[in-house]
């Protein structure tokens, strides 16, 4: 599946919306029942081979911190109008998976809504086989300032793994490339970068 700009739709995830990089006519999207209620999460399918591309999930953050700030009407906004949403998305097959992650601050009063600012990103393994070399991550407000109601995360990293000659072909087939070591060891390794958009309409 190629990804171009015209060939992309938004799917509901929680309460914030995120762009699937595909034509409609080219996946399906199924929602995840998970055993935590705080999470809303879909998956995101081929087509043509029923194979899982990306998982999508918005948790909800229990957030402690007291944030007041006096409004130009003089008036006090407390804690409760901001909410913290981690969202995550996965990259890649059971002997390579990723997740990219990122923690939005959102303030929401009544039907509006902004994102005050992205909190931190960052990558987490998803997979036994292999572990994380190297990464980077970042996020940014599509409009180029916060408060904004869409923001872009985007990031880097190499996977790694240390295997056997009989599981290189698992490991070839999931796109890393192989290199013999000594004796019986062998190393894989994959590049992954990864973007996605989430908005609040």
């Amino acid at each position: 599946a190629s990804a171009s700009e015209t060939d992309s739709f938004k799917e509901e995830v929680g309460d914030l919306f995120v762009k699937i990089p595909y034509a409609k006519s080219e996946v399906y999207v199924q929602e995840v029942e998970t055993n935590d209620p705080s999470i809303e999460q879909i998956n995101v399918y081929d087509k043509d081979t029923n194979e899982l591309i990306t998982e999508i999930s918005v948790q909800e953050v229990e957030t402690n911190e007291s944030i007041t700030e006096i409004s130009a009407q003089g008036k006090l906004s407390s804690a409760r109008n901001y909410v913290q949403r981690e969202v995550s998305q996965s990259t890649g097959t059971g002997y390579g998976k990723a997740y990219l992650k990122a923690r939005l601050e959102i303030y929401s009063s009544q039907s509006f809504r902004e994102i005050k600012g992205i909190q931190g990103t960052w990558w987490e393994i998803g997979s036994s086989f292999s572990n994380i070399e190297q990464q980077n991550s970042n996020g940014i407000s599509t409009t180029g300032k916060f408060p904004t109601t869409q923001v872009n995360i985007s990031g880097a990293t190499t996977l790694a793994a240390e295997t056997t000659q009989d599981m290189t072909a698992g490991f070839e087939k999931a796109g890393f490339s192989i290199s013999g070591g000594f004796g019986s060891k062998y190393y894989a390794r994959k590049n992954i970068n990864l973007s996605y958009e989430y908005s609040l309409y």
